[in-house]
């Protein structure tokens, strides 16, 4: 217990004087057998309507309704404003008993509609948020690599629609299962555009890449964590239609990193155009070889124009960002902060990379809100 409040509460009593006994009786009425009525006699600093109030009782009180924000105060007259307070509130709720207007039957419905109010916060962080988060914090620790086949079908297509998707996807999943090549049937029979992208962008052949926790809807999620690596899930479906996926790897997430780049774009395909992007290239390199900081290096060369002027820096990333392969897989195999590497070719050009600051992943409680935060983004 702490002494200031005890000082100070018993302090308050003695200038009070007070025992509070309802009714005005002249006799003092037996104290009930509450929780705190079992408090030592010590500890009982008021009794009312022969309920003890003890000291523990006043003091949780007084901190939950943000007197003193969890710290003792010196202020004999902070005290005595709530103990007024509290003792008001204890009579009022006795009143009410006494008249018997907890036995009301409109006031019982106020109070079951105040109750459910109050209690549904409480239930989505316990039963919806909580376990979400708690999943999505577990998968962030781990990534998968997938390829899908989609076939679109929409939420309120006809029957008949729905079933001819199916059968035309399960006849694509025969032939996967059959042996034959699962990119080669994603670039040719997936509804997905992304499918038919250039190579090593995120899609192409219905290679997604990886993705963690968060990432996907939650159909798709669900079938890719529960899916061994190098297996078919069954067909399954989302909000854009029927899928079928095939895990290629999983591996530990790596921790998110800022990155920086500097980006030369090849305007086109002539000699002499491929002949000034090399050229350009071989400038960057000399001066990062020679020490010039990254950042003013960027600002100079770079054609990115939006990180350019921001030394390069295209903020934190993830391993699962949707950053095209060749860039992904370059930057996060940069060894230590401060290192660089390049020139990297990408669809949109070649870049130098900078590695510039880690973010392992903190504790589930470091994490939770920003990831509740998430969730509540989600379908």
């Amino acid at each position: 217990m702490n002494t200031p409040y005890l000082t100070h509460v018993r302090l308050l009593m003695a200038v009070i004087g007070l025992t509070i006994l309802t009714g005005c009786s002249s006799s003092t009425p037996a104290v009930s057998q509450d929780e705190d009525a079992q408090s030592p006699a010590e500890d009982v600093i008021a009794v009312i309507g022969g309920n003890a109030i003890s000291l523990e009782t006043f003091q949780e009180n007084f901190e939950r309704n943000g007197r003193v924000s969890g710290e003792p105060t010196d202020d004999v007259e902070v005290y005595e404003d709530f103990l007024e307070r509290f003792v008001d509130f204890r009579l009022k709720v006795l009143e009410a008993k006494r008249l018997k207007l907890h036995e009301d039957e409109t006031l019982q419905e106020e109070i079951l509609q105040y109750r459910t109010q109050l209690a549904r916060p409480y239930l989505l962080e316990g039963n919806v948020f909580e376990p979400l988060v708690r999943e999505m914090y577990d998968r962030r620790k781990e990534t998968v690599e997938a390829r899908h086949i989609l076939v679109r079908v929409g939420p309120d297509a006809a029957a008949e629609d729905t079933l001819d998707a199916w059968n035309r996807l399960s006849a694509v999943r025969d032939s996967v299962l059959a042996g034959a090549d699962f990119g080669k049937l994603a670039a040719t029979f997936s509804e997905d555009p992304s499918a038919k992208g250039p190579a090593g962008s995120p899609g192409h052949q219905g290679l997604l890449g990886y993705f963690g926790g968060g990432r996907m809807v939650e159909a798709f999620e669900d079938q890719a964590y529960n899916t061994a690596v190098g297996e078919v899930s069954d067909i399954f479906r989302t909000q854009f239609g029927y899928h079928i996926l095939q895990v290629t790897d999983r591996k530990p997430m790596p921790e998110e990193r800022t990155l920086a780049h500097i980006m030369v774009r090849l305007t086109g395909d002539s000699p002499a155009e491929q002949a000034a992007a090399l050229s350009k290239l071989d400038s960057i390199a000399t001066r990062l070889q020679r020490g010039d900081t990254f950042a003013d290096v960027a600002e100079e060369y770079s054609d990115d124009q939006n990180s350019a002027s921001q030394g390069g820096s295209i903020g934190r990333m993830s391993f699962d960002a949707g950053l095209p392969f060749s860039f992904r897989d370059a930057a996060f195999a940069i060894a230590a902060p401060g290192e660089w590497v390049g020139p990297v070719q990408t669809m949109y050009g070649f870049h130098f990379i900078q590695y510039v600051e880690a973010h392992p992943l903190g504790t589930y409680e470091e994490e939770y809100e920003g990831m509740k935060g998430r969730i509540t983004q989600m379908p």
